[in-house]
């Protein structure tokens, strides 16, 4: 029984690659070439098919897209013939894609929706039989009108939405277990990620992608090349070792042992001598630091070489210290894998893994090499059965591995106070200098009780200005310059500061983003609810967005952002920043994955608005609101829908409505409770226009017995309570608010604990709110919790 790979020959760099992969795996491949370079969309992809099959002398048919596929692994012919052994069926279409229509023609069919999900056409299985069959019922379909060929995009891809009633029929099967066809587009994997997936025993034969991951298929095509020709260079000794006659020196066992674990955060070498090994570890893992002293031996040489490799990796750091005196720089639990191969001697190795087991996180890996008698004189032999008790498994090149043992969850957390005190909290700021830093740093100083805070301003390479804006701040903390710069959204910052966070929560905000007021006291009383849990709370996006996130409460990229994020600060429970721009749902789902299932609490609170747009402050519009006040509600109001009682000129709602989504008006518009009572609605329109956002503004003329009856429950994230300041009439409007107000709302007053307008703060008491901040004379209030009530 024969099988053939067949592909489409469309984009040339693409298809160069694929070919390439083939060759070098000596995979079979079958290329159906169109006369013309470019794939013209007036032709048919299923004729395209058909038509290659009569050159195809093969019982099984293994297709892929030549433009979107460009790695298929060594073993995917026995994989994709056991994948169409299983699903009992004699076709197989790999997986499912995302189809975004390109024209309202297209989208008709389908009402409402922006998007369809159809099985993967780029890669499929079939027995011979199969593809005759199916594609004589795509050829079939396609002479007639039955919604499914409307104009060229529908002729040219008519094969997905085919595949999809055929696999309704059931005359297909979609392999949903991603082990034929890894689609890096659904899955947004990191590079290391995606590698380490394609040597896994189970992982995917065929790596796919289409679009922006185009760029990371290539790199992941050089990074697989690179690991192949370390497989066939010397480990240690000299340049002009024979890895054939001395195994134990090679790389391959190596890599085995690193696809055996699951995908690696912070890797520590301790011994690289020229950086063979190290180069491994930095294509299979985040974060390397490489340790050694380079001394004895010839080691001026062991030493370039370990240069020339660790300047081609931003990953490497690289740390010239002696072990185990090298550990003390570390804290405990920091990295994921310690790999050991320094000194063999009984006493040295011994030492190295009495220093280096604390470093390890609760179920982390320690390894080393050199398990073996023809190595020396079996030191490392004895030390480890000393120290550690057998190995779990020794691989081809003599690596050993031991995995720590998994401390529980409780055993593992910090004990939570009897007493109810604040959580504390460390804050890390990544910068690259911008004049923004200032306003994030004074978002931070105008949440009041900053005790138990510590704020961590990274800089990602030099900022010459950042020191200066911190210390002016007055902040508690301290300010760290870092080798760079990364150009990465400042994710490598946040990862080497980390460790050096004191407290007992983690939060992260850009320095171009600010935290809304009362957002410490919302967080600290999550933590009061839910110790030692990761929280998710909202984010407020400014202009031109003006949206809401998270929708849903579920881990996924667009959904999430690390702002949002409170982790406690556990030593192996905190995940990485990936290296791109996703790299916040990277650290959040790896985060999440180290807590137990359903660890994570989501919270409706929105506390940090993602790049606040430019505020002007209204000041020839008549009234009595502060430039300070104004850029309060101005935060508090992004993204959100708000509703203001009390509007008279319309100040408030102009700073609001810059911001806001939009802002309802409720205010007779006659001045009343005002020195000059007078009709106002035409002044308010007329100011909203000059400010140019009468679009945003909604009037809505008469009082809250009035208009109140009318609005719909939790209809509004955020109420303005500023009009009759008398304690019954404030009542009035703090009933109106919490029945409108949605969950996680908040609810603003404007004059409190003013001396000429007591009815406020007593009404607010009345109210049984909960003050979570005030900046001058406004009161930010949340409703409280059902443990509060």
């Amino acid at each position: 029984m024969t099988l053939a790979v067949m592909t489409i020959w469309t984009d040339p760099p693409e298809w160069c690659l694929l070919a390439e992969s083939a060759r070098h795996f000596a995979i079979p491949l079958m290329m159906t070439q169109q006369a013309s370079r470019w794939v013209n969309f007036s032709h048919n992809k299923v004729d395209i098919f058909f038509a290659g099959l009569r050159d195809v002398p093969a019982d099984r048919i293994l297709y892929v897209d030549g433009d979107d596929v460009v790695f298929v692994r060594p073993d995917a012919i026995p994989v994709a013939e056991a994948a169409l052994a299983e699903c009992g069926r004699d076709f197989l279409v790999g997986g499912e894609v995302t189809c975004w229509p390109w024209s309202r023609r297209h989208t008709h069919r389908f009402p409402g929706r922006s998007a369809m999900r159809y099985p993967n056409a780029g890669c499929w299985i079939a027995t011979r039989d199969g593809v005759e069959r199916e594609f004589l019922a795509m050829m079939s379909a396609k002479r007639v009108d039955d919604g499914y060929v409307e104009d060229d995009y529908d002729r040219q891809n008519c094969d997905q939405p085919m595949f999809h009633e055929a696999v309704l029929r059931g005359t297909m099967a979609v392999d949903t277990t991603s082990r034929l066809v890894l689609n890096l587009n659904e899955l947004g994997l990191s590079d290391s990620e995606a590698l380490h997936r394609i040597f896994q025993r189970d992982g995917p034969a065929i790596l796919h992608g289409s679009g922006r991951a185009k760029g990371q298929l290539r790199r992941l095509w050089q990074r697989l090349l690179r690991l192949v020709e370390l497989e066939r260079m010397p480990r240690c000794g000299l340049p002009d070792s024979d890895t054939d006659a001395h195994p134990v020196d090679g790389i391959r066992g190596l890599r085995e042992m690193l696809v055996t674990l699951p995908p690696l955060g912070r890797v520590a070498e301790v011994g690289c001598f020229r950086g063979v090994s190290t180069e491994v570890f930095a294509l299979l893992a985040r974060e390397v630091v490489a340790i050694d002293s380079w001394e004895g031996l010839d080691n001026r040489q062991a030493q370039t070489s370990f240069k020339t490799v660790a300047d081609r990796y931003a990953n490497i750091t690289c740390v010239q210290a002696r072990s185990p005196g090298a550990a003390s720089q570390f804290p405990n639990g920091h990295f994921d894998l310690v790999y050991i191969d320094g000194d063999h001697s009984d006493e040295s190795v011994r030492a190295d893994l009495i220093a280096w087991i604390p470093k390890v996180r609760a179920g982390g890996w320690l390894a080393g090499h050199d398990f073996s008698h023809e190595s020396g004189t079996g030191g490392v032999i004895r030390a480890v059965n000393e120290v550690l008790g057998k190995p779990q498994r020794v691989f081809s090149d003599r690596s050993w591995l031991v995995r720590l043992p998994e401390k529980t969850v409780k055993s593992a957390t910090i004990t939570t106070p009897t007493s109810r005190s604040p959580a504390t909290l460390s804050v890390i700021i990544p910068t690259i200098g911008r004049p923004t830093l200032t306003r994030a740093l004074a978002s931070i100083a105008a949440q009041g009780d900053l005790s138990g805070v510590e704020v961590i301003v990274a800089m990602d390479g030099a900022c010459p200005n950042a020191p200066e804006q911190f210390r002016r701040s007055q902040l508690p903390g301290c300010c760290v310059e870092l080798p760079g710069p990364h150009r990465d959204w400042g994710h490598t910052p946040v990862n080497l500061v980390t460790s050096r966070a004191q407290h007992r929560y983690l939060m992260r905000l850009d320095d171009d983003n600010i935290y809304l007021p009362g957002a410490f006291r919302a967080v600290r009383a999550a933590i009061a609810e839910n110790p030692d849990r990761p929280h998710i709370f909202r984010v407020r996006r400014g202009p031109p967005h003006r949206d809401l996130f998270w929708t849903t409460p579920e881990i996924r990229v667009g959904n999430v952002d690390s702002h949002m994020f409170v982790v406690p600060n556990i030593p192996g429970r905190v995940g990485q920043w990936g290296s791109r721009y996703e790299g916040d749902f990277d650290f959040i789902r790896e985060t999440a994955t180290l807590h137990p299932a359903d660890a994570v609490v989501w919270r409706r609170e929105s506390i940090a608005v993602w790049r606040p747009g430019p505020f002007r402050f209204p000041n020839d519009v008549a009234g009595w609101l502060t430039p300070a006040e104004g850029r309060t509600l101005f935060a508090l109001a992004t993204g959100v829908s708000v509703l203001e009682i009390g509007t008279f000129a319309g100040r408030s709602a102009i700073c609001m409505a810059q911001s806001a989504t939009m802002v309802f008006c409720l205010d007779p518009f006659d001045g009343r409770g005002t020195p000059t009572p007078r009709l106002t609605l035409a002044e308010c329109l007329e100011n909203a226009t000059r400010y140019k956002v009468a679009d945003r503004i909604r009037p809505l003329v008469g009082t809250s017995e009035s208009v109140g009856p009318v609005l719909h429950d939790t209809s509004f994230e955020m109420v303005f309570v500023d009009g009759d300041h008398t304690q019954e009439a404030v009542a009035n409007d703090l009933k109106l608010a919490r029945r409108v107000l949605s969950p996680g709302g908040r609810i603003v007053c404007h004059d409190y604990r003013g001396e000429s307008f007591p009815g406020v703060e007593a009404a607010i008491q009345a109210a049984g709110l909960i003050v979570e901040a005030t900046c001058e004379s406004l009161a930010i209030c949340r409703l409280p919790s059902e443990s509060e009530d």
